[in-house]
């Protein structure tokens, strides 16, 4: 028996498995967000800018 449990090595390669999704999940945001933010430098960089920021009265669309 693995940790006094019968079935500790199950428990174990779970909470691991459960580890490593949330880490690949992370990793897939802050790649996400860090090409996203270069799009974005690279559109403003050609005169482009966001609507949020164009209309700051409140216009609407």
């Amino acid at each position: 028996m693995f940790l006094g449990i019968e079935h500790g090595g199950f428990i174990v390669m779970a909470f691991a498995l459960f580890a490593l999704s949330i880490s690949a999940l992370i990793a897939w945001v802050v790649i996400d967000h860090r090409s996203l933010d270069r799009i974005e430098a690279d559109l403003q960089a050609r005169g482009l800018r966001r609507r949020s920021t164009a209309s700051a009265g409140g216009d609407g669309p």
